[in-house]
């Protein structure tokens, strides 16, 4: 009976050997947990920084060019319009100015007036915001002669077209529509801006006849 109980009890000591034996390898395989350095954390948060940053700026760039490029595309789609319109209008008062003053079967002298009621109200529309007004020529100017898009901006600024009829006394009439319509684009960055926020218009006609005869 004690030889059968010492067996048991060592059989036991035996398995429990094992056990311990096997947990002890087990440990040993295990690599432990290396803690994480404060410098490599850092780093790594301020390449993130950076490449965000850069992200950022790379944006700006890029949108800031596409805004260039959509505001010169409407500049050129506006100063077509807007250059078609004085080409038109120049037209219709050199077909006015062709006849006679109302009234009048003939005359040595074109309706320099009816040029204006005509031309007018044609241009005002398709000016976007620009102002058009009536040519005064000031004190001694030369007869028969309109004034280029320079000299209507210098005097009155960007934003102002002005439409002329000039009649030499001759029998020799011009009609210009000059000056500079608004731009969106900055100063120095579009290719049609010419002076300070302007697109220049200048179309003119002129013709030559001795007697005009009425409508």
């Amino acid at each position: 009976m004690v030889g059968r109980f010492g067996a048991a009890l060592l059989m036991v000591g035996g398995r429990l050997r094992t056990v311990a034996a096997s947990a002890e390898t087990a440990g040993r395989g295990r690599v432990p947990p290396q803690p994480r350095s404060p410098g490599a954390t850092g780093s790594r948060a301020r390449s993130l920084g950076r490449q965000g940053a850069q992200g950022t700026v790379e944006f700006a760039l890029v949108f800031g060019l596409f805004l260039v490029m959509l505001f010169a595309i409407v500049d050129a789609w506006i100063w077509t319009i807007e250059s078609n319109a004085a080409d038109a209008a120049v037209e219709q008062g050199i077909g006015v100015a062709l006849a006679a003053p109302p009234g009048s079967p003939t005359s040595t002298q074109g309706d320099v007036a009816g040029v204006y009621q005509s031309t007018l109200p044609l241009l005002r529309q398709p000016m976007f915001g620009t102002s058009v007004d009536p040519w005064k020529p000031p004190l001694g100017w030369p007869a028969g002669t309109c004034p280029d898009s320079d000299y209507v901006a210098d005097h009155q600024g960007v934003g102002h077209v002005d439409v002329c009829a000039a009649e030499d006394g001759a029998g020799h009439v011009t009609v210009a529509v000059s000056g500079y319509a608004y731009s969106f684009i900055p100063p120095g960055i579009s290719a049609f801006t010419f002076r300070s926020w302007g697109l220049p218009i200048e179309e003119s006609a002129s013709v030559n006849a001795g007697v005009y005869a009425g409508p």
